[in-house]
């Protein structure tokens, strides 16, 4: 077995799940510049490599199925901060948990020593008690799926140009019988990698999905512009469908200056038909939500979260929100 990868689901951590959540302001974001280092192996699909912890039947992600009406909520999640580039310092675990994700596609996912226990522990205060997680080991700067419903199928496709972090995607099943393909992202700042790296991430991609299965690559693509080549070349297996996410004030942008939309959602045909606009603090975004805490007038409807999360040290990117109708979804 290839020790670059880890897939960990459900442990019963209620206790520490609860102590956890109480001191949730001691739990990084890096769009990885300067942390990069250039990879000569050949982009490859590495499939189930190293497992532990597996649990995909614990009673939360059995039978939590979504309300008549209740969209499903996927989230791009580079919240890391602090100097280790981890979610330790907190901010980045209010945000996640403000935001009540159905699905998140993580990046920097740093949780302690990276160890089942330090990351079961975060899953649990970010998203509750039950969620099933991938998080590939052996990285710097892992990516990780984290999913209310099971995941029944997990791997690594390999980066062909830098070697800090993989690809990681999970296949998941939902109460009504519909498959979901989700792959977490963490694209290079390079755009000259990025040429590489869109259409090898194109080539996995056409080359695993099944028929009939709904498609979510979303996280940190990095990228210059919403027709950045890293996005661009994923057309037309995932895409904006048209709609990309704002803050209340319209902007679409998602790095710390919010002057580059460096954080997607992308979404397969079927699914980006089922987009529903989605409700944020009482207020309704038809495209999508980015979630700033310096620019969200009603802050206080989204607990834990706290005005300074989106400024932390090293918090350089937004979650980005999608909601969609999957019973809609054909």
């Amino acid at each position: 077995m290839h020790g670059a990868f880890a897939y960990v689901t459900r442990v019963s951590c209620i206790a520490t799940f609860a102590a956890f959540a109480l001191s949730v302001g001691q739990f990084s974001c890096s769009d990885g510049a300067g942390q990069e280092a250039e990879s000569n192996v050949p982009f490859a699909t590495v499939v189930d490599s190293l497992v532990s912890n597996v649990d995909n039947k614990g009673p939360r992600a059995e039978t939590a199925a979504l309300t008549e009406g209740q969209p499903y909520r996927i989230v791009a999640a580079n919240l890391s901060s602090g100097p280790g580039q981890s979610y330790d310092p907190g901010h980045g675990t209010r945000l996640l948990r403000a935001l009540s994700p159905d699905l998140a596609l993580v990046q920097e996912m740093n949780c302690g020593d990276n160890q089942p226990a330090a990351v079961r522990t975060w899953v649990d205060a970010a998203f509750g008690d039950g969620f099933s997680y991938v998080q590939e080991s052996g990285k710097n700067i892992p990516n990780g799926v984290v999913s209310r419903f099971p995941i029944v199928e997990s791997g690594v496709w390999r980066d062909s140009v830098i070697n800090d972090r993989s690809f990681v995607w999970a296949r998941i099943n939902t109460p009504d019988g519909k498959r979901i393909f989700a792959v977490s992202v963490h694209l290079s700042t390079r755009s000259g990698l990025r040429g590489a790296e869109g259409p090898a991430l194109r080539r996995n991609l056409d080359a695993q999905i099944r028929a009939g299965e709904l498609v979510v690559v979303g996280g940190d693509f990095n990228a210059d512009s919403a027709n950045d080549i890293g996005i661009r070349a994923l057309e037309p297996t995932v895409g904006t469908g048209g709609k990309v996410p704002a803050d209340e004030s319209g902007n679409r942008n998602t790095n710390a200056s919010r002057n580059k939309p460096y954080d997607q959602v992308l979404l397969s045909p079927a699914l980006a038909r089922a987009q529903v606009p989605s409700l944020i603090g009482g207020s309704s975004f038809p495209n999508g939500f980015v979630f700033d805490t310096r620019r969200f007038s009603n802050l206080g409807s989204l607990p834990p979260a706290r005005p300074g999360d989106s400024a932390a040290p090293q918090m350089q990117h937004m979650a980005v929100v999608r909601d969609v109708a999957l019973s809609q979804a054909n």
